[in-house]
This record gives C-alpha cells, sequence and structure tokens, in this order.
C-alpha cells in the first residue's frame, strides 16, 4: 500500500493546459520529419495541440512526461487523457503510457497497428491505439507489452470511433500486478487485460499522433496521471 504517515500517500499530476505555454518541466514535445511540436493551441477549456502532414506516415509529434510513473508503488497507477482529433481521421495515434519516451524517429511510437501488424517500439506500454487510414481497421483498439511479451488486442465497439472535433476522455486503470483496465467516457473498453507492462517498470504518459494519409492535428484537453508513493 502506499505510505499512511501523511495525506500525501500518492502522487498526482493534473494539467489543464491552461497557460499562454506549457510546463517545459512535465512536458517534452519531440517531432519526426515535418511535423509540429504540440504547442498551446487557444481555445475552450486549454489545450495543447499537435500536428502532422501528409507525408506517408513520417511525422510523429509527440506530448511526454518523465519516467517516474509505477503501478508497483501501491497501485493503482490511473491514467486519463482527453483527446481530439482535427481536420482528418486518416492518422494513427497512441495515447498511454510507455517505458521508452518517444523521440525523432517516426517508428518510436510506443506501439501501432499501422498497416494492420501490431508493432510495438518499446519494450514496455500500455495504451489505446487507433488506425483511421487505409492501413488499419478505423477503430480504438486496447493493448500491452510486457518485456517485450506483447498482449492480444482488443477493439472497442465503433460507437466509440473518433469523430473530428469531438473530445473522448481515455483512461488507463494498472493494477500493481500490471494488469490494465481500458474506458472511452466512462465505458469500460477492456477489464484487467493480464500482464499489459512490467509492473515495477517507471512508465511516463505519452499522447502520439502520425499522419496516414492527411495532415491533421491533435488536442489535448487534459493529462491526469496517479499512482502510488512507495
Amino acid at each position: 500500500m502506499a505510505s499512511l504517515d501523511s495525506g500525501f500517500g500518492h502522487i498526482r499530476l493534473f494539467d489543464d493546459f491552461l497557460g499562454d505555454t506549457y510546463d517545459t518541466l512535465l512536458w517534452s514535445v519531440p517531432v519526426a520529419a515535418n511535423a509540429t511540436a504540440y504547442a498551446i493551441n487557444v481555445q475552450a477549456n486549454g489545450v495543447i495541440r499537435g500536428t502532422v502532414t501528409n507525408n506517408t506516415s513520417s511525422d510523429l509529434a509527440s506530448l511526454v512526461g518523465e519516467i517516474i510513473y509505477r503501478a508497483s508503488a501501491g497501485g493503482p497507477l490511473i491514467f486519463e487523457a482527453r483527446v481530439a482529433l482535427q481536420t482528418s481521421l486518416l492518422q494513427f495515434l497512441f495515447v498511454g503510457l510507455t517505458g521508452t519516451k518517444p523521440d525523432t524517429t517516426v517508428t518510436n511510437i510506443p506501439m501501432n497497428t499501422n498497416g494492420g501488424t501490431f508493432t510495438t517500439a518499446h519494450a514496455n506500454a500500455v495504451g489505446f491505439m487507433y488506425t483511421g487510414g487505409t492501413s488499419g481497421a478505423a477503430v480504438w483498439q486496447v493493448a500491452g507489452t510486457k518485456a517485450n511479451a506483447d498482449t492480444a488486442i482488443t477493439a472497442a465497439p465503433s460507437r466509440f470511433n473518433p469523430v473530428l472535433a469531438t473530445f473522448q476522455t481515455l483512461r488507463i486503470v494498472l493494477n500493481p500486478d500490471g494488469a490494465a483496465s481500458f474506458y472511452i467516457d466512462g465505458n469500460i473498453i477492456k477489464e484487467n487485460l493480464a500482464n499489459a507492462v512490467t509492473a515495477a517498470t517507471l512508465l511516463t504518459p505519452a499522447i502520439c499522433i502520425t499522419d496516414d494519409g492527411a495532415a491533421a492535428s491533435l488536442d489535448a484537453d487534459l493529462v491526469y496521471i496517479s499512482c502510488g508513493r512507495v
């Protein structure tokens, strides 16, 4: 269990992106190829936006935190982000947690199903994937990889498909043993996916967009993460 010696037995981050710039101590914004780095986009409720061009899946824009959160620290490890695609659905996305920071290489997106094949770039990652172009099913999918061993993929029902300019709340709850439950707008998509990630591995939130046939942007309205302190 988390330490009970005070009221601060958990560590928490909540960012609503309300300022005119993002907090560079909390976030890095690497890009590959012709992507535009995540930056504050002035609109209702505060939003940070990353943008990619139609460049044959060579762009990657990522919003990445620090690698400091682990499921085994008293749990559960909770991650939540409210996101919306803008301009085009022909993208592939990752929204979740990873043990390695995405960088300036497009193939470093933590996991994706581009081309219909489940590909994981990192040894430990868990999250939501979306492939909206001709190279995959245009539905949210959830999965994980534990020490390079991939889980099965679960596809969300089509009623949860992204709609342009419409925010969705994606939530992951990791148990202390590394099993994951996934929610979209409060609806359970997959419960207790075993071996989703190595429980003791340090993780970071990551929100990634790569073009898959058209230019587009991915907006994040908020990011929340919480886990035990021990």
